[in-house]
């Protein structure tokens, strides 16, 4: 059985919170910022319900869902071209790695190694996210 609290004290309160302002130790403050936490946390779970008629199936339209299915389908192209790119790119940056020699000291030779490396922490830097 809930607890109902003493005589006198917020019935409401102490079904909800086992407490109420009147009980010893509590504020009238600290039961308003209980109500208020609460009542957030129910109008998260109520998300589903319209605002405006209260009806419980807030699901998107036919319209509404399409358009989403095409936005992600795009995403997930782009993001496959991305990755295409990438991976062409590493090839690239391993077929100019062999072409070079890393002993070389020629005048490019620092700027070609700080490229590589560039090119190489780009790449690796979204598998770290």
């Amino acid at each position: 059985m809930p607890d109902l609290g003493p005589l006198g004290h917020s019935r409401p309160s102490h079904r909800v919170h086992g407490w109420c302002s009147h009980c010893h130790g509590r504020t009238v403050w600290e039961e308003l910022a209980a109500w208020q936490v609460r009542e957030d946390a129910l109008a998260d779970i109520d998300r589903g319900y319209c605002p405006n008629c209260g009806r419980g199936d807030c699901s998107p339209t036919a319209e509404q869902w399409l358009t989403e299915r095409q936005r992600a389908e795009s995403a997930e192209a782009a993001v496959a071209r991305t990755r295409a790119e990438c991976v062409a790119i590493e090839r690239e940056t391993d077929e100019f790695e062999a072409r070079h020699n890393p002993e070389c000291e020629c005048e490019h030779a620092p700027a070609t190694r700080m490229t590589v490396a560039r090119i190489r922490a780009a790449l690796e830097e979204p598998k770290e996210r």
